[in-house]
């Protein structure tokens, strides 16, 4: 009865109270609280299978606690009742209400990511949280109660156990054990009184809970204090579909992430794309390319080899697409560059340009990007991304990059960072992990739409840097 417990407590949540005075957040160890997720007090429903969504989760919920104490001392008051009760009815910070369900699972599942980083903020929340309003509801098995968050939790309720002398480790006598447990009876700690967890529907079964959990959601009010949200990642979205969502204005657009989801653009000179073979880098820099170009800046596409990225871009926009290598390459690249406004150069396969005429046009460009104006976006293979020569160490020095399908913490390693094990994301397709003024921030590259085959790019003529 440990998830029926849950969302029970749930619904006395939704019929009781208001959605802008209590919010719920909830970590879903075993997949039977999904339906919370419909009520107006919940901001996010979040599994062990989602370690990135978890740590935003996490992240954010800390950072609430910080903020609320910082609020708390400097306003005098011991604890969150006290200081709401001090304030207006319109400025009265809500009560933040977490479950925990199957915490045994959800540890083992995340006790290795960085170094056991996530369990720790948990384990703050149950710790410092009472104070300013947070209040974690966990539930699990006979290891939650001789493992640390059972010392830190005060009250408990113990259900039914799988052997009776499991009662022991709750400070309950074997006398004491009814010869019947049946669902839901326990007992409250530490006075050790016997209760009965209340159902919410009479059938007691859990797809007959979720609906009236949907029923008491859909007879809620709307507040305007909804809780935050923290969205998942798609797993794919188009690039149509990428261009609906909120997003800052101009910049270059990589994805699409954060906890409300959203356009994720930078605004950088330089921008350095890693992957391993076929994981969308061409894409990618299409992506990004193509936001630049529907805010007006002519492009300079550079493919040392075949590359599907002219293809996904419009004709119009293309000022010059250089295929060469040597000296007329780098040539046309100086001539494109001279005749035009500030524009966007777009390397692909930068690896095949180290020590070539061009290539090393190229790094003197680079280098002088913030005084010309220009942007500079190129692509390079994660085996390479090592290079001590050429483009590659000039791009990855100015510490903005994207790592597509990061497999390994040391993927962040060229652009001076180690990527938390929450963002890692092999073999998903078009997942990555973007690295700007030092954060690591996961992001779903949208596809991008095919070009008609007979539109061929503009600038054809200097394809050979003629």
């Amino acid at each position: 009865g440990r998830s029926t417990l849950l969302r029970t407590l749930a619904g006395c949540l939704a019929a009781q109270v208001d959605p802008d005075q209590a919010h719920l957040y909830v970590f879903d160890g075993g997949g039977a609280l999904a339906a919370l997720a419909a009520l107006p007090h919940c901001g996010a429903v979040v599994t062990s299978a989602e370690p990135e969504r978890v740590d935003r989760l996490l992240s954010r919920l800390t950072s609430e606690l910080a903020a609320r104490s910082r609020l708390l001392s400097t306003a005098g008051h011991s604890d969150l009742a006290e200081y709401r009760a001090a304030q207006p009815a319109g400025s009265r910070p809500p009560f933040l209400l977490v479950f925990v369900d199957r915490y045994d699972a959800f540890s083992a599942a995340l006790e290795h990511v960085d170094g056991g980083r996530l369990i720790g903020q948990l384990q703050r929340l149950v710790r410092d949280g009472l104070a300013a309003g947070i209040r974690v509801v966990a539930t699990g098995d006979r290891t939650l109660l001789t493992g640390r968050l059972g010392a830190l939790a005060e009250d408990k309720i113990v259900l039914r156990m799988a052997d009776r002398t499991d009662f022991a480790l709750a400070g309950l006598h074997a006398r004491a054990i009814p010869a019947d447990m049946p669902n839901g009876r326990g007992f409250r700690m530490p006075d050790s009184d016997l209760l009965q967890v209340a159902v919410l529907s009479a059938q007691a079964q859990g797809a007959a809970e979720n609906r009236a959990l949907r029923q008491l959601a859909g007879r809620s009010v709307p507040a305007a204090g909804r809780p935050f949200r923290v969205d998942p990642l798609p797993l794919a979205i188009s690039w149509a579909q990428a261009l609906e969502l909120p997003g800052p204005v101009g910049g270059i657009l990589v994805g699409v992430g954060g906890d409300d989801l959203g356009q994720i653009r930078v605004d950088t000179p330089s921008l350095l794309v890693i992957g391993p073979p076929a994981s969308g880098r061409s894409t990618a820099l299409g992506v990004q390319a193509g936001s630049l170009a529907a805010a007006g800046t002519p492009l300079v596409l550079v493919t040392p080899r075949q590359s599907a990225l002219a293809d996904s871009l419009d004709p119009a926009a293309v000022l010059a697409h250089l295929t060469g290598t040597g000296a007329e390459a780098a040539e046309a690249l100086a001539t494109a560059l001279a005749a035009a406004r500030p524009a966007a150069i777009v390397v692909d396969d930068v690896e095949l340009l180290t020590d070539t005429p061009l290539g090393n046009e190229l790094v003197s460009r680079q280098r002088g990007l913030r005084d010309s104006g220009h942007r500079m976006l190129a692509a390079a293979s994660g085996d390479s991304a090592a290079s001590l020569r050429g483009l590659i160490p000039a791009l990855a020095k100015g510490r903005c990059g994207l790592i597509l399908e990061p497999a390994s913490p040391a993927d962040g390693t060229p652009f001076g960072t180690r990527l938390p094990v929450s963002v890692l994301a092999p073999g998903v397709p078009l997942r990555g992990a973007l690295i700007h003024n030092g954060r690591v921030t996961a992001v779903q590259v949208p596809a991008l739409p095919e070009v008609p085959a007979d539109r061929a790019p503009r600038g054809a003529d200097q394809a050979e840097g003629r």
